[in-house]
């Protein structure tokens, strides 16, 4: 394993074909089996602990260069208390918050979350998150590949759409890989280091998604 990688240990309920069972707690988010395991990573729910780790990935850098949504900066204890609220209602399926886990290593490389989900309008918003010791996006696009065909699946969507920082060239790399098309910029939306940025809207509508 890389001397630069987290070494903490994911533990999915589920080893043995790489069927991962998709619980948080009491909640459970249903799923075609096999849906959430590619060819190198597994998604499973984010627990606290894991989104702990996320918020001290941002405290390892300057955080409003790593996020990839723009978000105002707040207490670690704030923040986590803000997660487990998100994910105590069972029965919620208009968000879920997943860690993606390196399968040759058990290694936590990123979180990718889906929140906004309104099946009226067919559309959900995407967040995804890489460690900032990660340096190529090929596993968090076999992530954001996985969370795009269950949501269409499952939810019978017709998009999904992503809000990124110009400065955040990982996750660019992420959406724009897996095709997602630049519907508009929010000019100078983000300030950093003296200066404003903009932020990139993407999206991809569901015919629209490679094969």
């Amino acid at each position: 394993m890389d001397e630069g990688r987290t070494n903490r240990r994911a533990k999915p309920e589920e080893r043995g074909d790489f069927t991962v069972k998709l619980t948080l707690e009491k909640r459970s988010i249903p799923h075609v089996r096999g849906a959430f395991v590619g060819k190198k990573i597994y998604l499973r729910p984010a627990t606290l602990e894991d989104y702990e780790t996320r918020l001290m990935w941002n405290e390892s850098a300057d955080p409003q260069r790593l996020r990839q949504t723009i978000e105002p900066i707040a207490p670690i204890s704030r923040r986590l208390l803000e997660f487990e609220e998100r994910n105590r209602d069972s029965a919620d399926t208009t968000q879920a918050d997943l860690t993606v886990v390196n399968r040759a290593d058990d290694g936590i490389i990123g979180m990718l979350s889906y929140r906004s989900l309104n099946l009226l309008n067919r559309s959900a918003r995407l967040e995804v998150f890489g460690a900032p010791d990660l340096r190529q996006s090929t596993e968090l696009v076999e992530a954001l590949r996985l969370i795009v065909g269950y949501l269409y699946s499952q939810f019978n969507l017709n998009s999904v759409y992503a809000e990124v920082s110009e400065l955040n060239t990982l996750e660019l790399q992420v959406f724009e890989s897996l095709e997602f098309k630049c519907d508009g910029v929010l000019r100078q939306r983000h300030f950093f280091d003296g200066a404003f940025h903009d932020i990139r809207i993407y999206s991809l509508l569901r015919y629209e998604t490679p094969r």
